[in-house]
């Protein structure tokens, strides 16, 4: 397991959960002092990523979440439909902005 970040940037640990969720790169949430939960009151939140093989994918998502509010519109990889930067689902078929590739 493998620390991601710790923050207490609690909009940027939400976006950064959901493109994880999405991504399906499991994590844990931990609040500073080792526990499995996130206690502002014990210590800074820390997402931790699972499956070392996954931090390279991971810190990645976590640069572009980062980037997201100055970001350019993207085009769907699935439908060509152009979005907003802000949004991480295609407007018009639903597909996420950054899915892992499948092999």
């Amino acid at each position: 397991m493998k620390l991601l970040i710790r923050t207490r940037d609690a909009v940027l640990l939400e976006r950064l959960k959901d493109l994880l969720t999405n991504s399906e790169v499991p994590f844990v949430l931990k609040d500073g002092s080792g526990a499995e939960s996130v206690d502002a009151a014990v210590g800074v939140p820390e997402l931790w990523v699972e499956d070392d093989a996954d931090e390279p994918y991971a810190t990645e998502l976590l640069s572009e979440a980062r980037a997201d509010d100055q970001g350019e519109y993207w085009v769907c990889a699935k439908c060509g439909e152009e979005n907003e930067p802000q949004f991480s689902d295609c407007f018009h078929c639903g597909s996420n902005r950054r899915a892992r590739p499948r092999a």
